[in-house]
């Protein structure tokens, strides 16, 4: 009797389930999962810090809108449009008479020199309506100089030295004195010739408004310096030096 050869086994259902191409790549998965947990892990933790830190930061701040200097700009200038510039700060920081629209500053005249930077305020600028303005803590005085010249060459900005003359007309005498100052580094405002000439020459030339007014200059000075001032005037010329 001849042995037919044995056929071989096939594998049941249940085996061939078993390792299958699906279990193979669900495995595979699996394992990929496994060692990339910690990167996960770390992943989930930032996402959970990020949200936490984005919900307990502060709102921003509300931020108010201010006029500066653009640039130095030296006292008795008009401000143009190049001047000035807008910037942000926090409420407590805005000075209680700041402007806040550049159209407020242009063409204002600076009662004292400024820096780029300058917080541009009521204090600051020449009031809008011709009405001179000192620096704090200074007056505003009219001074009649002895020679008319003087007061066509000193213009608004210019600080000047006032003196009057001694009283004896003898300078080699003995008994002559130096010149008494009357006020030191007063800075000149825009005074009537400014106005004057702003309005179109509208002063004739030889009139007596135009003759009063052609020797008077207005100045910035110290309380003080203004008595004194008022003490001399109509008793002698005075006189004005330039100075830095």
């Amino acid at each position: 009797m001849t042995d037919r050869p044995a056929h071989p086994a096939r594998p049941s259902p249940r085996a061939a389930s078993l390792h299958g191409p699906s279990v193979r790549a669900r495995r595979r998965l699996r394992g990929l999962v496994w060692k990339a947990r910690f990167l996960l892990s770390a992943g989930a933790l930032g996402l959970a810090a990020a949200i936490t830190v984005g919900r307990l930061q502060p709102p921003p701040p509300v931020l108010e809108t201010i006029v500066v200097a653009d640039r130095a700009v030296l006292a008795g200038e008009s401000l143009t449009a190049d001047d000035v510039r807008t910037t942000q700060v926090p409420p407590r920081s805005r000075p209680a008479d700041a402007l806040r629209d550049p159209a407020e500053a242009v063409g204002r005249i600076l009662a004292i020199p400024v820096s780029e930077g300058t917080v541009l305020s009521a204090p600051v600028l020449v009031a809008p309506r011709g009405g001179p303005q000192g620096p704090p803590g200074t007056v505003v005085a009219a001074v009649r100089l002895g020679e008319p010249a003087l007061a066509r060459i000193v213009g608004p900005g210019m600080h000047v030295d006032l003196l009057a003359p001694s009283q004896n007309d003898d300078p080699t005498s003995d008994d002559a004195a130096a010149a008494t100052y009357l006020a030191r580094r007063a800075l000149v405002l825009p005074g009537p010739l400014a106005a004057a000439s702003d309005a179109g020459n509208g002063l004739s030339q030889g009139t007596s408004s135009g003759d009063e007014a052609a020797d008077l200059i207005l100045v910035a000075v110290t309380p003080e310096e203004a008595t004194f001032l008022a003490n001399v005037a109509g008793r002698g010329a005075i006189t004005a030096v330039v100075v830095q």
